[in-house]
């Protein structure tokens, strides 16, 4: 159909056609419409992220998840709500992800290094915040 190959690439070229039994009401083809525009978003935003542009990546999230919010509004009669969750879950996590690596980067930036937890491959034996029990001296009264 679009010059695809592969079974798989053909099954979502099928995916993509218009299908003429189903019921496209403007309501729905709305909702449809601001699912894609919130995955178009989250791509973007994606890709931003990927050249470390942080706040550029935040603002496109917000605006994802925005677009896919204004998408379940439209949608609580029709039954739309398992793309516009999907959406929604790319763009909170992709989000949280921006947050933790733009905060990590200004860490560095600052001279602070970065976190040494077990996540990023430090022997967390070795890892000490402080003596247990801290050690006390005793004041004279």
């Amino acid at each position: 159909v679009f010059g695809f190959q592969s079974g798989d690439d053909a099954q979502s070229a099928q995916e993509w056609e218009p299908n003429h039994a189903e019921d496209l009401t403007p309501s729905k083809l709305r909702v449809k419409e601001l699912v894609f525009r919130a995955k178009r978003t989250y791509y973007i935003a994606e890709f931003y992220a990927r050249s470390q542009k942080w706040a550029e990546a935040i603002a496109l999230f917000e605006h994802s998840l925005e677009q896919a919010a204004g998408a379940k509004d439209l949608s609580l009669d029709l039954d739309m709500n398992e793309p516009i969750k999907a959406v929604e879950d790319m763009a909170r996590a992709g989000k949280c992800d921006a947050l933790a690596k733009s905060f990590e980067s200004r860490l560095t930036s600052s001279g602070v290094p970065a976190s040494s937890g077990p996540a990023a491959g430090s022997d967390p034996s070795r890892l000490q915040v402080c003596a247990l029990p801290p050690m006390i001296e005793p004041v004279p009264c």
